[in-house]
């Protein structure tokens, strides 16, 4: 271990820490899954003292840069059945970091990626750790984007959404990201005051930028599913600029709810409408489906505006989208997913 600590540059050290690091994570790798047979011995190494410093020592020095030694960690929460307990220490532990946030606020990296999933092996392992006080920690790491890190991190937030009454998650509507939603829960003080102060539907819209707007109409994936999980494209170029609109569209979807006052021409102007629209082109037929309803939301909060000189515009365009989709053969398996013009008129509004 005392090799592991040492700071060194020479080239020929950290490639006999990256040899031993890659031959310890094959070792636990091929471990057996958990079964009743290999229980008993896998609750022996748990209490060996050795083995619990070298979790320590994993998460010390992994969250300080070294993210190899976390990938060791997410294997072995992944094969090992460590108790509740044990668990939420490791949590704990991690979080505490005093590099833990510099990490997974800023841009993409390795040792990012590594400590996220980690974290995704560790609530995945044990549902009981998802509590309120990470969705903040996840909304400041998230883009919103196709990029590998931020899918894990919808992934959990989806984790998280589908136990409302053990995370409170909707505490946490209108669901800033980024930047914007690490100043307003205040991650570095108290989370509870922050969630007096609910931001507004306008703000959560501010966060869309154009430039990736508009990257998003031109090139996003017409394959994707609304429900897919998952975490890499391969195929697709330039994932970190290119929004994801299976966050983006149930998102927008409880934006529009009736009972919010939402001002239309921002969801417009800020590139949501033109998003949608996009979703329109997909070959998945929940994503359209879920783009008809976000415009069917629109439309009635475009229909009730007492004023507004592009109400009318607004409410013929929709109805012109909507009439063509009707009247075109077998609109379940229509071709406009496959119809440029979607992504056309995307990219005008």
């Amino acid at each position: 271990m005392n090799f592991f600590k040492r700071k060194t540059k020479v080239e020929e050290d950290w490639a006999k820490f990256n040899l031993i690091i890659h031959t310890i994570k094959e070792f636990f790798e091929d471990l057996p899954d958990n079964s009743n047979d290999i229980i008993g011995y896998y609750v022996q190494v748990l209490q060996n003292e050795t083995f619990k410093t070298f979790c320590k020592f994993c998460l010390k020095f992994g969250v300080s840069g070294q993210e190899n030694l976390l990938s060791i960690l997410s294997v072995l929460i992944r094969k090992v059945p460590f108790t509740p307990e044990e668990s939420q220490l490791f949590m704990e532990m991690l979080v505490s970091h005093s590099e833990f946030l510099d990490w997974v606020l800023n841009e993409d990296s390795k040792c990012k990626m590594e400590i996220l999933n980690l974290m995704y092996e560790l609530f995945n392992g044990s549902k009981e750790l998802m509590t309120k006080q990470y969705i903040p920690i996840l909304l400041g790491a998230y883009r919103g984007t196709l990029r590998k890190s931020d899918r894990i991190i919808f992934i959990m937030l989806k984790m998280f959404e589908s136990e409302p009454s053990q995370t409170s998650f909707y505490d946490f509507h209108p669901f800033l990201w980024g930047k914007a939603a690490a100043n307003h829960y205040s991650l570095r003080s108290d989370v509870q005051k922050a969630l007096w102060r609910q931001p507004r539907i306008g703000s959560v819209l501010d966060l869309l930028e154009d430039h990736l707007v508009l990257n998003t109409i031109k090139k996003y994936p017409v394959n994707i599913s609304l429900n897919s999980t998952s975490c890499e494209f391969p195929l697709i170029d330039d994932t970190a600029n290119i929004y994801d609109l299976t966050f983006l569209i149930p998102l927008f979807t409880l934006l529009l709810a009736p009972e919010n006052a939402v001002q239309t021409y921002r969801f417009t102007k800020n590139g949501a409408l033109s998003l949608t629209i996009t979703a329109l082109s997909s070959r998945d037929e929940d994503t359209r489906s879920g783009a008809c309803f976000v415009l069917s939301r629109f439309y009635h909060h475009v229909e009730a505006r007492q004023s507004g000189k592009d109400n009318q515009l607004w409410l013929r365009f929709i109805e012109a989208i909507c009439k063509g989709m009707a009247v075109m053969e077998d609109l379940k398996l229509n071709r406009f997913q496959y119809d440029t013009r979607a992504l056309y008129i995307a990219t005008f509004i």
